[in-house]
């Protein structure tokens, strides 16, 4: 007698073409909310970075012109390679919200293409972009500024720089 019965061994009955649909649309779903919170946490991550950095630095600037006694050099070479640091971190935080969207993208412009087809019954994300493109929303798009964050940031920094840049010719 075999250890193997008739049903361990029939095959799983292969989804008709709106089942895999439907799954690839649920798998679509997920990943768009997943990548959304992905690009919310890292947003929240790196202004709370780029906040303290900010505050740091002008506690720094605050509490060495009170003592008027520290060198000038010391606090511009201090403040420079703290700009250049975060520089870097406001590029890389720049080209991680770029990618994030472009992974988004890609997934609703599959998403719709998978509720174009005559026997889905789901048009959630056709709706919302036909919605958003209606004129009362008109300019309350906000996803071109949030991926801009960090070039708001990166001006910061090089004020900052060419600020202590000054400070030696002051």
């Amino acid at each position: 007698m075999s250890a193997f019965s008739a049903a361990d061994t029939e095959v799983e009955k292969p989804m008709d073409n709106t089942e895999q649909l439907v799954r690839e649309y649920e798998q679509l779903t997920a990943q768009i909310i997943h990548w959304d919170n992905l690009s919310w946490q890292t947003s929240q991550f790196f202004s709370a970075i780029e906040g303290a950095f900010l505050a740091g630095i002008g506690r720094l600037i605050y509490g060495e012109f009170e003592k008027q006694g520290a060198s000038n050099l010391a606090l511009v070479l201090l403040l420079i390679g703290g700009a250049v640091f975060n520089i870097v971190l406001c590029v890389f935080w720049f080209r991680i919200n770029r990618r994030n969207r472009e992974f988004l993208d890609i997934r609703f412009t599959r998403a719709r293409e998978i509720e174009a087809q005559p026997n889905i019954a789901a048009r959630i994300y056709t709706y919302q972009r036909e919605e958003l493109t209606k004129p009362k929303y008109r300019g309350h798009g906000t996803s071109n500024l949030e991926r801009r964050i960090p070039i708001l940031f990166l001006t910061m920094w090089i004020l900052i720089i060419l600020g202590s840049a000054a400070l030696l010719f002051y």
